[in-house]
C-alpha cells in the first residue's frame, strides 16, 4: 500500500474587499484521503472552519487579518502559505456644505461631515481646481474677495474608494469698497456723488437725500449739474442684490464761493 502526506496544490489568495459582501477563501492539497482542515488567523485556530474552504459572509473589518490552513491526515500535515484579508468600508458623505453668502473681506467656512474605513482623507476644489494646502474635513477662507467666490467641492477618500460632495456655493452680498464720504460744493458749479462696491451677480444703487429716494439716483453716481444752496443735506445710498444689501451715508456741504489763491497779484472767487 502506498500513501501519501497532503501536500497543497493551490494556496488561498489575499482578498482586499469592501465590508458587507461575502469573501470565500480556499485552499486546494492533495494526499491520501482523509484529509482535514483546520483554518487559522492570529489569534489561533478558527472554532468551526474545518472544510477547504472559509466563508466570512457577509465580512466585516475586524475580519481583517491573516489566514492560513493546516492540511492533515493520518500520514502527515501542511501549512499553506498565509493570505491576507483587509476589508474596508466604502466612503460616504453623511453631511454636505453648505452653500455661503458673506460681505467682502468677511470669513466664510465650509464643512463636510464623511465616514469610511480607514479613515478618509479630504482635498477641497474651486471651480474644479485644487485649493492648495485644504486637506481637512473642514475648509476656512479669510478675506472674502472676488477671486474667492464660486462652487466648492471635496473629494473624500481613504484609498479604496472615494466620493465627491456636492457643490457649495460661496458668494458675496453686496460690499462697498470705495464709499461715499460726502462732497464739499461750490453753488452755482457741479458735483458728483459715486460709490464702488462689489458682490455676486447684478447690482442695483438707490440715492436719497434726507430720506427721500432721488427719482433720477439710480446709478452708481448721482450728478448734480448746477449746485444750489438747496442741494445741501443728508445723502446716503443702498447698494442691493438678491443677496441682500448695504447703505453708505455722508453729508454734502454747499460753500456759497470758493476761492483760489495762486503765486500771481491776484484773487479767484468762484461761485455764486
Amino acid at each position: 500500500t502506498v500513501v501519501f502526506p497532503p501536500a497543497i496544490t493551490k494556496p488561498p489568495q489575499n482578498y482586499t474587499v469592501a465590508a458587507g459582501t461575502s469573501v470565500t477563501l480556499g485552499v486546494l492539497a492533495s494526499g491520501t484521503a482523509p484529509l482535514s482542515y483546520q483554518w487559522q488567523n492570529s489569534l489561533g485556530p478558527i472554532a468551526g472552519a474545518t472544510d477547504a474552504s472559509y466563508i466570512l459572509d457577509p465580512v466585516q473589518t475586524n475580519h481583517s487579518d491573516s489566514y492560513f490552513a493546516v492540511v492533515s491526515n493520518p500520514y502527515g500535515a501542511v501549512t499553506s502559505a498565509v493570505a491576507t484579508l483587509f476589508v474596508y468600508v466604502p466612503v460616504s458623505i453623511i453631511v454636505q456644505p453648505a452653500h455661503q453668502v458673506v460681505p467682502a473681506r468677511a470669513t466664510a467656512s465650509f464643512s463636510v461631515v464623511a465616514a469610511g474605513y480607514p479613515a478618509p482623507a479630504y482635498q477641497w476644489a474651486l471651480n474644479g481646481s485644487d485649493v492648495w494646502g485644504a486637506t481637512s474635513s473642514a475648509l476656512t477662507i479669510s478675506n472674502v474677495m472676488v477671486s474667492d467666490l464660486g462652487d466648492y467641492t471635496v473629494l473624500v477618500g481613504n484609498g479604496y474608494s472615494s466620493q465627491r460632495s456636492e457643490a457649495a456655493t460661496l458668494s458675496m452680498s453686496p460690499s462697498i469698497t470705495a464709499p461715499f464720504s460726502g462732497v464739499t460744493a461750490i453753488w452755482g458749479r457741479s458735483a458728483t456723488l459715486s460709490v464702488a462696491a462689489i458682490g455676486t451677480g447684478e447690482l442695483w444703487y438707490q440715492w436719497f437725500k434726507d430720506g427721500v429716494p432721488i427719482v433720477s439716483g439710480t446709478n452708481q453716481t448721482y450728478e448734480l449739474p448746477v449746485v444750489g444752496l438747496e442741494d445741501g443735506g443728508y445723502y446716503s445710498v443702498v447698494v442691493s442684490s438678491l443677496l441682500g444689501s448695504v447703505t453708505n451715508s455722508a453729508q454734502v456741504v454747499v460753500n456759497p464761493a470758493g476761492t483760489d489763491l495762486g503765486m500771481f497779484a491776484g484773487i479767484t472767487i468762484t461761485g455764486a
